[in-house]
């Protein structure tokens, strides 16, 4: 594992959270076929019941990682790799 990208889906649409730097993030509208084709290419999706915090701020962190934990509200310290964070959620 590489890297980790949030999706937010509501009823009517998806967005998926692309962190590019430190302080640059892309919103990318996507949709079901979309999932379908980062899965054939190996990607791996979660899905987790909830919403995102209104109060959640993507362009305040500096990785990938702090960015999806930042959205779920997890705040443990000794989950900084993909792989990781994937292992605790799955």
């Amino acid at each position: 594992m590489k890297h980790v990208a949030l999706i937010d889906a509501t009823e009517n649409q998806m967005t998926m959270y692309q962190f590019i730097r430190a302080g640059k993030i892309v919103k990318i509208p996507i949709n079901m076929r979309d999932i379908k084709i980062l899965g054939m290419h190996g990607w791996k999706f979660i899905y987790m019941h909830g919403n995102i915090p209104h109060d959640f701020n993507p362009h305040n962190a500096i990785t990938c990682v702090q960015v999806a934990k930042n959205a779920i509200g997890m705040r443990r310290w000794n989950i900084q790799t993909p792989y990781a964070l994937y292992k605790t959620l799955k």
